[in-house]
């Protein structure tokens, strides 16, 4: 199974949830939900991902911008 990228983001930045979360401004239980697929995310967090770690937003949400 293909890791989600904010997932593979934040284990290659050496991060942990929690500190994923404070940088985007999010909820870790937001972050958890978003990385084992439980959550899509939004255009709207799409796009403030893309802006704060520069994840691109295709890669979030390629059924949008793919």
């Amino acid at each position: 199974m293909k890791r989600h990228p904010l997932r593979a983001y934040r284990l290659q930045s050496a991060l942990t949830q929690q500190e994923t979360a404070r940088k985007l401004g999010i909820s870790l239980a937001l972050v958890s939900r978003i990385e084992t697929g439980d959550r899509v995310v939004s255009p709207k967090v799409a796009l403030h991902i893309e802006k704060k770690l520069g994840i691109p937003k295709a890669k979030l949400r390629p059924d949008i911008w793919g």
